[in-house]
């Protein structure tokens, strides 16, 4: 059938009847199409675990360590799991080595494969070169033990632990090698020792000290020569490192009982003799300013009044600070409360 076209007055060609439903029928189906949700693509399912195998192992059996994995056989296979799992089974601390996962992809399925390299055991562990300090000292601390698996970080850590011990015990210059031997029976490790002179405190001295003498300071040290009376059985007079930094911290807290709050303790020098046995120790003090007690403020006293309390002290403002005055006026109102049945009461007093 053909389709009739009109002419409009100016001479131009009107569409026809058919024409007009057609354009129609084409402007209906773009906007239906156009309206038309996009379905979002599916992604495709996952595979499932078909099979998971371990190589390498010789000691262990590969059904204990397959227990001891997250995955199993049936399950969707997730990459992310599974890589997981190389850092689980390294944490074990069983395998010097696991490599990364091999995956095989089959039509139905997939196969984990773990490639790890076992722990060698240590066959035995010996110590060189130790005569000042018995084995029972450090040994009870070590990781590293005969019968064990063998470890490098281990080994390196019970390196330092064994001449920290030495350190301890007044030996300045000791070190500690090791030596690693491995054979189809297993490691042997061996801990050589070159303990050096032990050294002894021959004195200790002050500088900067001028509110405190300096026997006063001594007699609060760990860190001195050794005791003449008892043979050393109360100080022995060895260094040690550790009593050192303690016993600063303890001159500090002495300044404090007397007003210095700003006061700082420090090692300043170690001198050594010739033959390395005998040190002196330097101790710097900087005293500071002496603070002076300017009087007590009281809070939570709900049952007594502040001049009651205040009645009870001996402290007297406008004097040097004492830490020792103070605890005895801390324990005397701690007391009347106590006579008054405020046994559970609590008095602290803290300098501001």
């Amino acid at each position: 059938m053909l389709l009739r076209r009109g002419v409009d007055r100016r001479g131009r060609v009107s569409p026809g009847a058919g024409q007009l439903l057609l354009l129609a029928f084409l402007s209906l189906a773009l906007l239906s199409a156009l309206a038309r949700p996009v379905a979002a693509e599916e992604p495709p399912p996952r595979k499932t675990i078909r099979k998971i195998s371990i190589q390498g192992l010789h000691r262990e059996s590969e059904a204990s360590v397959l227990a001891s994995l997250k995955i199993r056989i049936g399950e969707p296979y997730d990459p992310r799991r599974v890589s997981l799992e190389t850092g689980a089974l390294y944490a074990t601390r069983k395998f010097r080595r696991v490599e990364r996962p091999q995956v095989t992809e089959f039509e139905d399925g997939v196969a984990i494969t773990f490639t790890v390299e076992e722990r060698p055991l240590i066959q035995a562990l010996e110590f060189q070169g130790r005569k000042a300090l018995s084995e029972t000292s450090f040994r009870p601390d070590l990781d590293t033990r005969a019968g064990g698996l063998f470890s490098e970080a281990s080994v390196q850590r019970d390196r330092e632990l064994i001449a920290e011990k030495y350190l301890e015990a007044g030996h300045l210059f000791a070190e500690v090698k090791t030596e690693v031997k491995e054979s189809p029976q297993g490691i042997r490790v061996t801990f050589i020792i070159e303990e050096g002179t032990r050294v002894r405190i021959r004195e200790v001295k002050f500088t900067g000290n001028k509110a405190i003498r300096s026997g006063a300071l001594l007699g609060i040290l760990n860190t001195r020569e050794k005791d003449f009376w008892f043979f050393g059985l109360l100080r022995s007079g060895f260094y040690n490192e550790q009593a050192l930094e303690e016993d600063l911290i303890n001159l500090q807290q002495y300044y404090r009982r007397f007003g210095y709050f700003d006061a700082r303790a420090e090692l300043h020098d170690i001198a050594l003799d010739p033959g390395k046995e005998k040190m002196t120790i330097t101790i710097r003090v900087q005293e500071g300013p002496q603070y002076t007690f300017r009087g007590y403020r009281f809070s939570k006293n709900a049952v007594f009044s502040e001049p009651t309390l205040l009645a009870l002290t001996n402290a007297t403002p406008g004097q040097p600070f004492n830490a020792d005055v103070v605890q005895k006026d801390e324990q005397e109102i701690k007391n009347y409360y106590g006579d008054r049945a405020y046994i559970f009461a609590k008095v602290s007093a803290k300098p501001e």
